[in-house]
């Protein structure tokens, strides 16, 4: 066997077909951490809270360069979910 494949199969990423097999959980990837982010954690904290002040969805957009619907998305906690509310 080849190191890689052995590499493999201590980490979980292959073999897990084999009884007592590594099994991993992976987490999700989500918020800043995603390589294709324009926002980091603060701005959606503070996109949801300039959104309950009553500012606008369009002019939140213009201000950090997403589209309106990345803001409304965000207001309604579709997106980036896993924030707590502040």
């Amino acid at each position: 066997m080849s190191e890689t494949t052995i590499l493999l199969a201590v980490s979980g990423k292959t073999w897990g077909h084999v009884p007592g097999a590594v099994t991993r959980t992976r987490q999700p990837t989500r918020g800043a951490d995603v390589n294709t982010s324009r926002l980091v954690d603060w701005e959606v904290v503070e996109i949801r809270r300039k959104a309950k002040e009553g500012r606008s969805q369009r002019s939140l957009a213009r201000e950090y360069n997403v589209s309106q619907n990345a803001i409304r998305l965000i207001v309604l906690r579709k997106n980036w979910a896993h924030l707590p509310d502040e």
